[in-house]
């Protein structure tokens, strides 16, 4: 395998097409030495070395600028502010402590994810009502006519009916007055906490780097080994030492499939999902849910509390899946303050109906990704830009005949991170995510290859952990 993958550092679909060039010529020259050395190679150790010659530089859109960062002595307020006006849904964040002579691995503490510190934030505000009650500083709906979502003394604005349309415009200053936004403003012990006392409080992502020569398999390697979103991609050394960009578990997945066609790949890429253990009945594990009678913010706090970016909807009823609630879905609560005002009080199945303006999802179909797969790293991925993403009502569903590439074509196609896996009557009955995707393909190492030198040991020693 060393002998087929060492000679160049191209690309993947220009890798791919010389590997299997050599593979076909061993095979007309009836090379059975060869042919069985090839099959008894697992396919997972193949990929490895295989990915190992995949230079991150020869990615489509690795050089994209325009990250937003934050340092660590930026409020809660003004960090939140700033992603949501940008529209991005994380940012680096800085060590205002370390000068810029510090090594380049110093001057980072970690990465932040926006839908985390919402989810926070939601979480303070619970609590601070909560506190209040119990103080006696707001009155109960039986005390007293006003409604309890008055709560926290008149910082919500009038309540209205469900309804409307996200805005994805890029808010002014003025325009972040109500809802989520003027309770924000109104509870200075959330918004003025700076942004490194939280390092903890919403699990912040560490900050594990790769450069621009790094190979993909450092990037699948750190995303399958931590509960990481993406990687984050700085300048060489000999450049000024920032953030350039992203490579997320979702562009890992798009990369991946450039594999297509290649027998190591398609080996992994073409078994059933029955036969992977993604059900629940295989791994024993547990699927967070909601019902679709449960209020919205009872679903964001059980988000909270288990740590997960998605939950199925499901019908009380019938237990059948009837959508998804992704933390990204939070936008819409920031976008219109009047659902936000009504969080205690919508039901999930009625939010699941709300639409938005980016319902029009910029959909990869199987045929254009190698086409689109530059373009969409480019303008998303790497700068963890909002994507538009199907209807909360069409979640990615599979089934456990479905392969693991049709599983993976249809999370790429939609931009989701997780598909559900249903029983033939509707029932779920497991999930599988894209780390557990990336899992199949490059499953941790036992220790990093001698090759690879410092740098990619030095980054793992931030978290005190080895491959």
């Amino acid at each position: 395998m060393e002998r087929l993958v060492s000679e160049t550092e191209r690309g993947i679909l220009e890798k791919k097409e010389v590997v299997m060039e050599r593979l076909e010529k061993e095979d007309r020259r009836h090379d059975k030495q060869a042919q069985k050395a090839r099959t008894a190679l697992q396919p997972t150790e193949a990929l490895k070395v295989f990915f190992d010659r995949i230079p991150l530089f020869s990615v489509p859109g690795i050089d994209n600028a325009g990250v937003v960062e934050v340092t660590a002595n930026d409020t809660i307020g003004d960090a939140l502010k700033l992603l949501y006006k940008q529209r991005v849904l994380g940012a680096p964040v800085r060590d205002p402590h370390r000068l810029d002579s510090a090594p380049w691995t110093d001057r980072y503490v970690g990465l932040i994810d926006f839908a985390s510190m919402v989810l926070w934030a939601l979480e303070e505000f619970e609590d601070a009502e909560e506190r209040a009650k119990v103080s006696g500083m707001i009155l109960s709906p039986t005390d007293a006519p006003e409604n309890a979502t008055a709560s926290l003394g008149k910082m919500m604005m009038a309540e209205q009916v469900i309804g409307g349309t996200q805005s994805t415009s890029s808010p002014a200053d003025d325009d972040l007055e109500d809802g989520f936004f003027g309770l924000l403003n109104k509870l200075d012990s959330v918004k003025s906490t700076n942004v490194g006392a939280l390092s903890r409080s919403f699990r912040w992502g560490p900050f594990l780097p790769v450069r621009p020569d790094d190979s993909l398999l450092h990037v699948l390697l750190l995303l399958s080994k931590h509960h990481l979103q993406a990687v984050p991609v700085v300048a060489a050394e000999s450049e000024d030492a920032t953030v350039k960009g992203f490579i997320t578990q979702d562009a890992a997945v798009q990369l991946l499939l450039q594999c297509d066609g290649l027998t190591w790949f398609d080996l992994i890429a073409e078994k059933p999902l029955s036969d992977l253990g993604f059900e629940l009945e295989h791994n024993s594990g547990t699927l967070v849910g909601v019902n679709g009678d449960d209020t919205l913010i009872t679903a964001f706090r059980a988000m909270w509390k288990h740590r997960v970016s998605a939950m199925p909807v499901t019908d009380t009823a019938s237990k059948h899946i009837i959508g998804t609630l992704r933390n990204t879905d939070l936008l819409i609560l920031l976008d219109q303050p009047h659902l936000f005002n009504k969080r205690r009080e919508i039901l999930l199945k009625d939010f699941i109906q709300v639409e938005t303006a980016d319902e029009k999802s910029q959909i990869i179909t199987q045929g254009s990704i190698e086409e689109d797969l530059g373009a969409v790293i480019s303008t998303t991925a790497l700068t963890l830009g909002s994507v538009s993403r199907p209807k909360m009502t069409q979640p990615v569903v599979s089934v456990p005949s479905d392969s693991l590439k049709t599983t993976m074509e249809k999370l790429v196609q939609s931009h989701s991170n997780r598909s559900f896996i249903v029983d033939d009557k509707g029932r779920l009955t497991g999930v599988i995510t894209l780390r557990d995707i990336i899992m199949q393909f490059a499953p941790p190492l036992a220790q990093a290859p001698n090759q690879w030198g410092g740098f990619f040991e030095s980054a793992l020693q931030q978290t005190s952990s080895v491959l």
